[in-house]
């Protein structure tokens, strides 16, 4: 094994960060073997240099760092200004290899449709800014049978970067996420399973021709059945469908559970209705 090249990637009173490409004894293959491919991944690895010798610098351990990361639900992103990724955790690294709403290009965070990359170029660039950072929020759509992400975004102070300059932090999450199960809503509410399977679609944005043709019935059996659910849910409109299914986890206790315990349904509705 011998060294072809290397480039320092950090350097501080505490740190230096290196990069380096080895060939193996015996490979004949010119080394890179794309150059230009290996220039774009220079900037990308400076950024995740810096950011992660600054979780050291402010107390970190790399280890400890990336496991808190990595056990959150939502999709945490640490962008430059101009939006190059320099950091990801388990979750994002999921959705962005999903490709339905969210990817990167160039190194930097993109959506599918270029007026929402626009919109989330702005949103990083005020976020990073080094004069008047500020947050914000949009929403990206995905594929079909998906509710949108919801895409946070705010600033991280130079102090905390420790990179010489502000960064943004990127949350992602589904709309769907909070969406009940069809088990869920048989107990809550009386749902027979045909009617529950039929909520949950629409909470998840289907309309009722799709569902028809994706489990083969009749749209004049789809529309008794959500009358039936517009009566039991105590609504009006679809639209308040999906608006009760969205809110149930939301509201729902978070009692002291022992290892393997599941809540209690009944008091999951209890709580709901009180509410």
């Amino acid at each position: 094994m011998r060294e072809l090249l290397g480039a320092k990637l950090f350097d501080s009173s505490s740190h230096t960060m290196f990069f380096s490409v080895h060939q193996a004894i015996g490979d004949g293959q010119s080394i890179p073997r794309n150059p230009a491919r290996l220039d774009l991944l220079i900037e990308p690895l400076c950024s995740a240099a810096r950011l992660h010798a600054g979780l050291l610098e402010v107390g970190y351990r790399s280890a400890i760092a990336r496991w808190g990361l990595d056990h959150l639900a939502a999709a945490l992103i640490f962008t430059e200004s101009d939006g190059q990724v320099a950091q990801t955790n388990d979750a994002a690294e999921r959705a962005l290899r999903l490709g339905d709403g969210l990817t990167i290009q160039n190194g930097q965070l993109c959506a599918r449709r270029s007026f929402e990359t626009a919109k989330l170029a702005r949103l990083i660039a005020d976020a990073a800014s080094a004069s008047a950072p500020s947050a914000g929020c949009m929403l990206v759509a995905r594929d079909a049978g998906h509710l949108p992400y919801v895409v946070q975004v705010a600033p991280i102070g130079a102090e905390v970067a420790t990179s010489g300059r502000p960064m943004a932090m990127v949350l992602i999450t589904g709309l769907d996420e909070n969406c009940a199960s069809e088990h869920e809503l048989t107990q809550l509410y009386g749902l027979s399973p045909a009617e529950s399977r039929l909520a949950v679609a629409l909470a998840r944005g289907k309309k009722l021709t799709n569902i028809a043709s994706e489990i083969g019935v009749q749209i004049t059996t789809l529309r008794t059945q959500l009358s039936a659910i517009l009566r039991k849910f105590d609504v009006e409109r679809q639209s308040d469908i999906v608006r009760v299914i969205s809110n149930i986890r939301a509201r729902a206790p978070s009692p002291d559970l022992g290892p393997g315990e599941e809540p209690d349904p009944a008091r999951l509705g209890d709580r709901s209705r009180q509410e």
